[in-house]
């Protein structure tokens, strides 16, 4: 299975530049799986609308609001999971052999963190 993360769900989780001040998202990290186009959960940051709904990694996001995920473009992704602040989404997830749904109220974008942190100097350097 190749997976492709998803530039709209990594920004969903931490934010991108651009986004406007209103704009909400679940906060979870995505990938989709270039053949079959399923779309995984990869990370739940702590804190986030998809951490409080206890969504877990490799769970499959099946449908977004009623609609089935895997006809969905990535732009009509980033229009179900993105919206203003407050208002919910409601998700289907596969689970192992289990179906759950959930529904989250979309929090503000974050600002953009460092992927890396910095290496302080040793004092010997």
């Amino acid at each position: 299975m190749r997976l492709a993360c998803i530039a709209l769900a990594i920004c969903a989780a931490s934010g991108c530049a651009g986004g406007a001040p209103e704009t909400g998202s679940i906060g979870a990290r995505l990938a989709r799986d270039n053949d079959t186009q399923a779309l995984y959960v990869r990370e739940v940051p702590e804190g986030l609308p998809a951490a409080e709904a206890g969504l877990e990694p490799e769970d499959e996001i099946v449908m977004i609001d009623g609609m089935y995920v895997r006809t969905m473009s990535n732009q009509d992704l980033e229009s179900k999971l993105r919206g203003p602040i407050g208002s919910t989404v409601a998700l289907t997830l596969a689970r192992g052999s289990r179906v759950v749904h959930v529904e989250l109220k979309r929090s503000a974008l974050r600002s953009q963190a460092p992927l890396l942190k910095q290496k302080e100097p040793s004092r010997d350097e």
